[in-house]
């Protein structure tokens, strides 16, 4: 009840408002001042009902009132209405009609219709019939083989001989070029156009001719860019370089797809480039938009040769035992082959070097060992040779005369039964006995050497000897055997002398005093003088005096004895310089050198065996060293023939592997050649859609008004300013509504 009264109350005095603000009652609104005027003066019987209702009247006015204010509320709400209205109209007409809607229809044309199109048109009957035209297959055949001769042919070489970046760079440059003079040969045999395609491919070469240059040039300024001068002047060639490289690079791609059609259209065939880039970009978003219809159609025409490609392929697993990936790994690594034959063929040469060091080696081996033995043998054959020397009933000893002091060795075998020997040295001037003395017989020997005796003497005066030894038992003396001994004097050898004295630094002229060594056994003295001096004394004296000449040099000396030649002294001296004369340089000689002693020794005596034990056990350790140098060169000579023929075999597997790679180069080329035919099989049919869609997309609804441009220009009969008002007015709220969630 309070809730109605409420209500009542606001909707009364919404109703006062609005009669205050229009200035009008509520129609049908009762005067209760009438009512009550009229009962005062009316004097009917119904008056007296007046009061009664006064109280109606009221309660009806209330009501008007209330209705007023209802009506009050509804024309607020029918104004709010018209605003918001209004503004949603104006919202409608110049912000989502002329963006959202007009996207939504773009879309829809472009996403649906548009689509739709396209879909129809790469499965369109006639594309399909013209795929499968008789001529069509046996010219994309010839084309495709070529093609793919050609990139396989590339392909080998270069995985081959492992090119490097550049070379590959270029075999794949010229492949696109060849793909694309078959392109416009293949568009000029569809659309039966007699269009010069060498002409295209000299736009082609051009574009590319200018892009590599203009790049060479980049790269020059950029490697000498550390120069000041090139690198300012870098500025300015970039600014010009880089747009043509661009530009050259776009022409030589897109001319793949554009340049038939473009001169095909062309009514005087001219080439403009400027015109040729506008119209390849209006129609490169179509082509690219129409590229999965494209992949349809290829697809569906695609289907005979891919049915043929599968049973092609599962003959060639069946044939060669090698899928499909498989032959597709051993091409990729045809890279291996060359450096694996040049790596084989520098083993052979590694082996061969170590062949001839071994061999080298070898023979210095063997000349070692044939050396160690030729020497053993010879000094066998010494041995046995001065074995040989030891004869029975003959005394041993060095050949040659002795000395006085020297110590000489003999030697003789044992007598069958004798006990002892007898021993002499006589001197065979008078027959004196100079030494006897007696060597008792040994003990035969248990290894049955025969025994040999050994003695020494030392001879102290010079003559001629006889050495006699005569074997003896308990019964008799045997034959004595002998030796004649010649025993010779030591050479004379010279004797000590000491140097002259006397002044040694003398003016040119001077007559100066020289002495000698005065020793005892000294009994003339003999000098010599240098050139341009003179005796002044007897020269033969131990003083005399010499008048010195202008030339520095040696004075010499030396003394003789009683014995004469056989006592004779060294020749010493001394060297005598000049003082100079003043403003003269001194004068230098060198001093001649003194004569050195040469003292006596003894002659080195060969060596002998002077028993027959020391005999045997020397031929002995040669016979096993002789017999230890043959064993070692014929290990030598078996390790030599085993090294070599295991380098031998080296060399022949070595040798196979390079023959095993040589033929897999030449069956993996055979096999190359049969896989052209299978791509070739596989992509006839897809060539002849592509090059004839390519063709046909150029030019596919390019003509009229476009949907978008005619869209545009519905909108802009409306506001001239549209559709960019609109979107510039979405774009302000949208980042205004950003702006206050964000502050929010």
């Amino acid at each position: 009840m309070e809730i109605l009264l409420i209500i009542s109350t606001v909707l009364t005095l919404f109703g006062i408002f609005r009669s205050q603000i229009n200035g009008s009652k509520p129609s049908g609104l009762i005067d209760l001042k009438d009512i009550t005027n009229k009962w005062i003066s009316d004097k009917s019987w119904l008056s007296r009902l007046t009061p009664l209702f006064s109280g109606l009247v009221i309660v009806y006015n209330l009501l008007l009132w209330i209705v007023n204010g209802l009506n009050a509320i509804v024309d607020v709400i029918k104004y709010i209405f018209n605003i918001l209205s209004t503004i949603i109209l104006w919202v409608w007409n110049n912000i989502i009609h002329p963006t959202i809607f007009l996207t939504a229809k773009l879309v829809w044309h472009y996403l649906i219709v548009f689509l739709w199109k396209l879909f129809l048109s790469s499965i369109s009957p006639n594309k399909l019939k013209e795929v499968f035209k008789r001529k069509n297959i046996i010219f994309s055949f010839k084309v495709t083989v070529q093609i793919f001769s050609v990139s396989i042919l590339f392909f080998f070489i270069s995985r081959l001989f492992d090119f490097g970046q550049v070379a590959n760079y270029i075999l794949i440059l010229f492949t696109l070029v060849f793909i694309q003079f078959q392109i416009f040969e293949s568009t000029n045999f569809f659309t039966s156009s007699s269009s010069s395609t060498i002409r295209k491919l000299k736009i082609v070469g051009t574009s590319i001719a200018t892009s590599m240059a203009f790049i060479g040039l980049v790269l020059l300024f950029k490697n000498h860019s550390d120069k000041i001068i090139l690198q300012g002047l870098g500025v300015t060639i970039a600014q010009i370089s880089v747009p043509i490289i661009l530009v050259s690079l776009y022409v030589f791609v897109i001319s793949t797809f554009f340049i038939a059609p473009y001169l095909n259209k062309k009514d005087d065939n001219s080439f403009d480039l400027f015109d040729f880039l506008k119209q390849s970009s209006i129609r490169i978003v179509k082509y690219f938009y129409s590229l999965p219809f494209h992949f349809l159609g290829i697809l569906i025409v695609s289907v005979v040769p891919i049915i043929i490609a599968l049973i092609m392929s599962f003959g060639i697993n069946l044939t060669t035992n090698k899928s499909m990936p498989e032959w597709s790994s051993t091409a990729n690594n045809i890279s291996s082959f060359i450096p694996i034959i040049k790596q084989n063929k520098k083993s052979i040469k590694s082996v061969k070097s170590e062949m001839l060091q071994q061999d080298s080696i070898y023979k210095n081996d063997i000349a070692i060992a044939d050396s160690k033995i030729e020497d053993l043998t010879l000094s066998l054959n010494e041995a046995e040779n001065l074995k040989s020397l030891l004869l029975p009933n003959q005394i041993l000893s060095f050949q040659g005369d002795p000395f006085v002091g020297e110590t000489q060795k003999f030697s003789f075998l044992e007598t069958i039964s004798a006990s002892n020997y007898v021993i002499k040295i006589i001197k065979s001037s008078n027959d004196s006995i100079v030494r006897e003395f007696d060597k008792y017989q040994k003990n035969k020997r248990e290894d049955g050497i025969i025994n040999t005796y050994v003695f020494n003497h030392k001879w102290k005066n010079p003559g001629t000897y006889r050495l006699e030894i005569s074997p003896k038992n308990s019964c008799e003396t045997g034959k004595p055997f002998s030796k004649i001994i010649d025993v010779d004097n030591k050479p004379e050898q010279k004797l000590a002398f000491k140097n002259p004295t006397g002044k040694n630094m003398i003016c040119a002229g001077d007559t100066v005093l020289f002495k000698a060594d005065q020793s005892k056994w000294v009994e003339s003295w003999h000098w010599e003088l240098p050139e341009g001096c003179k005796y002044i004394s007897e020269d033969t004296e131990s003083s005399i005096e010499v008048v010195w000449g202008n030339q520095p040099g040696t004075i010499r000396v030396y003394g003789v004895g009683a014995k004469g030649e056989n006592q004779i002294s060294v020749t010493t001296g001394l060297l005598v310089n000049i003082i100079p004369k003043i403003g003269s340089p001194m004068v230098y000689v060198d001093m001649i050198d003194d004569e050195t002693i040469n003292y006596f020794e003894y002659p080195t005596r060969e060596e002998l065996f002077y028993t027959m034990v020391n005999a045997e056990k020397e031929i002995s350790s040669l016979t096993d060293s002789l017999n230890s140098a043959s064993n070692s060169k014929l290990e030598i000579e078996n390790s030599f023939s085993e090294l070599q023929s295991s380098m031998n075999n080296q060399i022949s597997n070595y040798k196979e592997k390079i023959s095993d790679i040589r033929i897999e180069i030449f069956g993996l080329l055979l096999a190359l050649i049969g896989f052209i035919l299978f791509f070739s099989i596989l992509f006839t049919n897809l060539w002849t859609y592509m090059v004839n869609y390519n063709y046909f997309i150029y030019d596919y609804e390019q003509e009229g008004i476009h949907y978008i441009n005619s869209q545009i220009s519905f909108y802009k009969e409306k506001n001239k300013n549209q559709p960019l008002l609109g979107w510039t007015i979405l774009l302000l709220f949208s980042f205004l509504l950003i702006g206050i969630l964000n502050l929010g």
